[in-house]
């Protein structure tokens, strides 16, 4: 288990984008956004660097449950790859788990 809030997120926004597009004929058009990443410093603000990227969808946490964005969520399951049984869930998600796994547990 991990816990995965928008402030981690996008504090590896600058090492993930470099990741995804700098071995790519796409990082000549990716590395004025890599460079504006990094003015933001080590610890930015996640809507900062929603702001220089386009979108939120490098900063989103997003609960598989109910499907609303979080600021939070805790990651259960396998770590994240291709085939990978991973879920990300809100703190209101995992206390109703909790509720319902005690009306059984009884």
């Amino acid at each position: 288990m991990e816990i995965v809030s928008r402030k981690l997120l996008a504090s590896r926004v600058a090492g993930r984008w470099r990741q995804q597009y700098e071995k790519t004929s796409h990082w000549s058009e990716k590395e004025n956004i890599y460079r504006q990443l990094l003015l933001l410093g080590t610890d930015p603000e996640p809507d900062e660097v929603d702001k220089v990227i386009g979108n939120g969808s490098w900063t989103r946490t997003t609960c598989n449950e109910c499907n609303e964005d979080q600021q939070m969520t805790v990651m259960v399951g396998q770590r994240p790859d291709y085939d990978s049984a991973t879920a990300w869930i809100c703190v209101s998600c995992l206390k109703k788990a909790i509720e319902l796994a005690g009306t059984v547990a009884s």
